[in-house]
Parts: structure tokens; C-alpha cells; sequence
């Protein structure tokens, strides 16, 4: 007996709940009906114009029926379109073909390339093990005929290598070209067939209907790379209070094809993506490395040899703005903030009020939250990178927000001063903002000195003495606190020694009141500075090392 087949559009089925991740977006939308007959009834909800990810669709249902089986299948529909618009498809596809063919044809350049790249290098494994090969114990000597041999064969090994690497090094860059060709190809691709014709899914769903009456189906499926979410501040600081007061705004972007008109939104933290797999770690081994055996010469008339956040700033014309004097009569208005669920592995904003997010692909702002915290102010310079002092508030996050990683705007008080990245601020935890850089506190880096001496009579040492000047000139009327940072150079050998002159902090003592070698070895400096005055800072220190050693110097990236 056949099945009897009720078929509704999307339109019937309206989304009744979207929660956006970092990544995609799962929808939830609901069916009601009615079913006249018992027995077998297919139920299919057809041309859904989001893309359904088949592994995440769920299905339930209310009323006097089984849920027998679910089936997602996906068609594309034909917009009329223009002869203009056909043979413009036609040509990028073409185009795209084209573009394959040249990759792939490089592909297989590259992969002859290498194969011979393994000859040539199997072949010089081969003789060095002919020549070298060891015999009872015993190394061959390497005599005059083993040598012209040796010689021969080193200049045509090297000289084809180096023709091949050549070569490679070209067909692989005309490979990332291609690659960037296809994209382009490829999208531009995308946006004629968009044009000329959808994809479009149907899902039906088979039930066992056991009573006629009202039923109601509620979908739930993910669409994946078709809408996303990222955070947004506006940080706010009021000059006399220093009251920090964050506004924290989710970015909203969706083209799933169906507008989300009046829809109640959830923000979610987690990113799918990642999974939950933890990863495995193998075993490390270590062995000394073995030594080549000692090549014996025959003839000794023979031998061979011979890179603080980067921010776009605005300088402050002046931190001392004062505030708008205008009274108002009426009292500010609050602002609709979320609802904080913690699961304690991701935390979801609910938005308190539905909204409209079109199918457009650009950009829709929802409040998440406004945080209202207390802030310290201070200052921070880093003169070896920049000869500026930046303005920096310390707050902490005492709302149950976590901050993302995201863009924010910061005022101080009416005046934008600079665009600053967030990084990650769990609730509770201290964090701080840049406000800029304040011109009024005026920073100079003066050129290093150095001093070279050398020690001892039977082993000579090496006996360099270095002396960092900064000037720190304090233009205000009023006392700043400013923090700032030099670097100390670290050691990895017994015997190149650092010695920290001024001030004396060691390898065991690295703190002392206003100083601290943090984990990077720099030195950090906390000081306070009058209004109208200028303040010297000294960092000096000695190394020693033997005097037949010549040291390098590498810097590495920051770990704070």
C-alpha cells in the first residue's frame, strides 16, 4: 500500500530558534498539520533553501504517530536566465577547467622534479658508502683515483641539483598561482550559478500514523559555513571616575538563502569545528648520535676541503577633555542586554528580544552584554620598540561575560582614541586596555654605551659592560605611574655569564621593590613620576665570556 504524501514549503514551517556559533548556525523550525487517515503518511518539507548538514538533522514530533525513518535529498532549481548569463557560465567554467589542467600538469612536473631530486641524492648515498665503506674495522683509503672520482661526480651532483631546485622553485610558485586562480575561478563561478539557478533541500519524514488529529514536527539541523558570529566592544573610560564601561556586541553574518525575520537568537561560544578528540602523544627517543668512521688518506698531497599588540592609534589631542556640562532632564535608557547560560565547557548569550538578520552576507549587530567595571590607571613604554608612553587601564572582569578575542573601540570620555584586539578574559579575571598613546608624557631612548675590556692572564676573558639610558619626562601637573620594559640578554652557555648591574637582581633574586625580570628576562620597572618632572632610568649590565668566542644574538617571540 502506497504511502499517502503531504508536502509543505518552508513557509509553512517557519524557524522558531537560531543559535549562532562561531562557525555556523543550527536552525530549529516548526510544522503543524493535520492527518486524516491511519496507516503510512510521508511528510516532506521541500525546496529549504539553507544548506542542511545530513549528519546534524533531528527530528521530533508530537501527536498520535511514529517517527519511522527521516531522508534529506537536494536539488538545484532553474532561475531564467539570460543568454549573457549562460555563456558568462559557460566561460568561467571553461576558465576553471583550464586552470585544473595547468595545476595538475604542474603537479606532476613537481612530482618528476622531486623523484629526481631522490636519484641524484640516492646516488651520492651510494658512493659515499662505496668510498667510505669500512672492512674488518677499518675505513678504505682514499687514494688519488678515488678522489678525482669523488671530485668528478661532486661537481655534476651539485650542479644538477641546483638546476633542479631551480626548476622546482618555479613550477611551485606557478602552483600557488594556480591555486589562487582556481579560488578566484571557482567563486567567481559560484556567483554566476547562484545567479542562474539554487540549490535547494527537501527533508521527509515517514510516520506510522496510529490516529488522525493535529501533529507537529520540529526540525533542527546545522547549516555549516553559511552564518557566523564574532564579538565587538565600544570600551568606554570616564575621565574623573576612571569607570570603565564595556558595551560587548555579537556581529552576526548569514547567506543561508532564508531571512531570519523576528527570530530568537542564541550567541554560543563553542566552535564545533575544533572536536572533542583529545589528542595522543607518542614516545620520544633519544640515542648519541654515532660518529663517521675516520677516513684514512693515502697520499698526503691530497685533501678536500678548501619579531606590544599591534593597534591602529589615534593620539589624543589631549586626555584632560572635560565632560559635557549639559544638564538632562530625562534619565538615560537602559540597554537590553543577554541572558548568560554556562554549561561550564561553552557559555551561550540568549538575546532577550527577536530579531531580523537578512540573507545578505553582511554584517548585523545584537547587545550581548554592557559591563560596568572599576578601573587603576597607568602608564606603559616599551622605548626599545617605540619612544611613546601608552595610557593603560586595569580592570577587572566582574561580569559573568567571557570576553573574546575580538576588535574594540576605545573612548576616553567623548574622545575616540584608539582600536585595540581583546584577548580572551574569563569572569573574574584582572585584564587591561590600551587608551592610546598620550603625548604629554614625552619618552627618549638614548643610544646604548658600551665598554669592552679584557680579564685573566692564562685564559683571556671578554668584558663588556652595557649602559641603557631612558628619559622619562612628565609634562603633567599631576603624578603618573608608568611600567616599562627592557630587555636583558638571557644566556644558554656555562660560560657566557649576564651579570645585572643596575639594578642588582640574579638568576635567584628576580624581584625587588619596583623591579622584576618577568619569564621573558626582561626587566620591568615601576616608578612613580611627579608632575613637571623628568626622571632618569638606568638599566646596566656586564657579560663574560672566553675571548676566542664571538657571541649571537637571537630574540625570541614573547611568551607573555
Amino acid at each position: 500500500m502506497a504511502s499517502i504524501v503531504q508536502e509543505f514549503k518552508p513557509q509553512e514551517a517557519p524557524i522558531s530558534r537560531v543559535t549562532v556559533y562561531r562557525d555556523r548556525a543550527e536552525i530549529t523550525r516548526g510544522l503543524r498539520f493535520q492527518v486524516k487517515t491511519v496507516g503510512l503518511q510521508d511528510v516532506v518539507l521541500a525546496s529549504v533553501p539553507t544548506p542542511v548538514q545530513l549528519d546534524s538533522l533531528r527530528v521530533d514530533g508530537k501527536g498520535s504517530a511514529q517517527i519511522v525513518g527521516v531522508n534529506v535529498s537536494d536539488s538545484w532549481v532553474e532561475k531564467s536566465a539570460s543568454g549573457e548569463l549562460k555563456q558568462k557560465e559557460k566561460n568561467q567554467r571553461e576558465l576553471l577547467e583550464g586552470l585544473e589542467e595547468r595545476k595538475a600538469d604542474a603537479e606532476n612536473a613537481e612530482s618528476l622534479h622531486v623523484k629526481q631530486l631522490q636519484f641524484w641524492d640516492q646516488c651520492s648515498d651510494s658512493l659515499s658508502k662505496e668510498i667510505f665503506a669500512v672492512k674488518d674495522g677499518k675505513s678504505s683509503p682514499v687514494t688519488s683515483d678515488t678522489y678525482t672520482k669523488l671530485n668528478e661526480f661532486l661537481g655534476v651532483y651539485l650542479q644538477e641539483k641546483s638546476k633542479i631546485e631551480k626548476e622546482l622553485r618555479i613550477i611551485r610558485k606557478s602552483i600557488t598561482k594556480l591555486n589562487e586562480e582556481i579560488e578566484t575561478a571557482q567563486r567567481n563561478l559560484n556567483e554566476v550559478t547562484n545567479a542562474s539557478s539554487r540549490q535547494t533541500w527537501s527533508i521527509l519524514v515517514s510516520l506510522d500514523v496510529a490516529a488522525p488529529g493535529d501533529m507537529e514536527l520540529t526540525y533542527s539541523y546545522i547549516a555549516h559555513h553559511s552564518a557566523w558570529w564574532s564579538p565587538k566592544y565600544d570600551v568606554r573610560v570616564a575621565p574623573e571616575s576612571k569607570k570603565i564601561t564595556l558595551s560587548y556586541y555579537g556581529v552576526i553574518t548569514q547567506n543561508t538563502g532564508e531571512d531570519w525575520v523576528d527570530v530568537p537568537l542564541q550567541l554560543s561560544t563553542a566552535v564545533p569545528s575544533h572536536g572533542g578528540t583529545i589528542p595522543t602523544l607518542g614516545t620520544k627517543q633519544i640515542s648519541f648520535k654515532e660518529p663517521p668512521p675516520p677516513v684514512q688518506i693515502q697520499n698526503p698531497g691530497f685533501g678536500y676541503g678548501g619579531a606590544e599588540p599591534r593597534m591602529k592609534r589615534m593620539t589624543a589631542a589631549t586626555f584632560s577633555a572635560q565632560h559635557d556640562t549639559m544638564e538632562y532632564a530625562m534619565a538615560p535608557m537602559a540597554m537590553a542586554v543577554s541572558r548568560v547560560q554556562d554549561s561550564g565547557v561553552t557559555t551561550s548569550f540568549e538575546i532577550i528580544r527577536p530579531a531580523t538578520i537578512p540573507s545578505d552576507g553582511s554584517e548585523h549587530k545584537v547587545t550581548v552584554g554592557i559591563i560596568d567595571m572599576e578601573s587603576h590607571m597607568q602608564y606603559k613604554s616599551i622605548p626599545k620598540r617605540e619612544e611613546r608612553a601608552f595610557l593603560e587601564a586595569k580592570a577587572k572582569n566582574s561580569s559573568p561575560y567571557p570576553i573574546l578575542p575580538g576588535p574594540a573601540s576605545v573612548f576616553f570620555g567623548t574622545n575616540f582614541v584608539a582600536t585595540v584586539n581583546l584577548k580572551t578574559v574569563s569572569p573574574q579575571e584582572d585584564f587591561t586596555c590600551s587608551l592610546g598613546v598620550d603625548p604629554a608624557v614625552r619618552i627618549t631612548y638614548r643610544p646604548v654605551r658600551k665598554f669592552n675590556e679584557q680579564t685573566g692572564l692564562l685564559q683571556r676573558s671578554n668584558v663588556v659592560t652595557y649602559v641603557q639610558e631612558v628619559d622619562i619626562y612628565n609634562t603633567r601637573e599631576e603624578s603618573i605611574h608608568i611600567v616599562l620594559q627592557e630587555q636583558v640578554p638571557r644566556s644558554t652557555e656555562d660560560r657566557l655569564k649576564v651579570i645585572l648591574i643596575e639594578p642588582a637582581l640574579t638568576r635567584d633574586q628576580r624581584e625587588a621593590k619596583g623591579y622584576l625580570l618577568n619569564q621573558d628576562n626582561n626587566l620591568e620597572a615601576e616608578m612613580d613620576i611627579k608632575g613637571r618632572t623628568k626622571h632618569v632610568w638606568t638599566i646596566k649590565y656586564r657579560l663574560e665570556y672566553p675571548s676566542d668566542k664571538e657571541i649571537e644574538e637571537t630574540e625570541l617571540p614573547s611568551t607573555i
